[in-house]
């Protein structure tokens, strides 16, 4: 008797709100905090072997990864 109900509940409203929840994270994990980690490593590993090719490259990881949470902010 209750089997329909939480069929429809769970189906139709808190999986979905779960897997956007769980999509936002990911997004949020793929475009801006890996990238800004990445970068930030980058940018030291760069300064410290005098490899400033690779802390510009860190440099631009880390201002593409604000900017992707940025984008991701406005989409929600």
């Amino acid at each position: 008797m209750l089997a329909p109900v939480f069929k429809f509940v769970f189906g139709t409203i808190i999986g979905p709100a779960v897997d956007t929840a769980f999509q936002f994270i990911k997004n949020l994990w793929n475009d801006t905090l890996k990238p800004v980690f990445t970068g930030i490593t980058d940018f030291l590993t760069g300064v410290f072997t005098l490899n400033f090719s690779q802390a510009f490259q860190g440099l631009i990881s880390i201002v593409s990864g604000i900017w992707g949470g940025l984008v991701n902010i406005i989409k929600a």
